[in-house]
């Protein structure tokens, strides 16, 4: 493990290569994709049941009141998850930045042999 950080210290010395490509899905493909997670994820449909059902009035007409709760989480949930997408893209080219990766495979080394003399002391 020791020799590995090492190696890695090593690689993000003498890094320099070019970014490779990366093939990934097309905006619409990944909106379809997050779209069907998002919809069939048990766990929501289950949350939102028993949350946004504390909300309705058992008086009024149902299918208004929900609808009304469930414009107003989606604009929350969008509001929030846009911010967190546009920060995710700012962190992106952050990252890509050749002192980002230096300095990342300088702590992932430091890390990788800091383990190693740890697990030798403790053994």
């Amino acid at each position: 493990m020791a020799y590995l950080g090492y190696r890695q210290i090593v690689d993000a010395r003498n890094s320099g290569a070019p970014d490779r490509p990366v093939a990934g899905l097309s905006a619409r493909a990944g909106m379809k994709a997050g779209f069907l997670v998002g919809v069939l994820n048990p766990k929501a449909i289950l949350f939102y049941m028993a949350f946004l059902s504390q909300f309705l009035s058992a008086d009024g007409d149902r299918f208004l009141q929900f609808s009304i709760l469930a414009v107003t989480s989606a604009i929350v949930v969008g509001a929030v998850l846009g911010g967190y997408a546009l920060a995710a893209a700012r962190a992106r080219q952050v990252f890509r930045s050749e002192t980002a990766r230096r300095r990342f495979g300088y702590a992932g080394g430091g890390f990788l042999i800091g383990g190693s003399v740890l697990m030798a002391a403790t053994r």
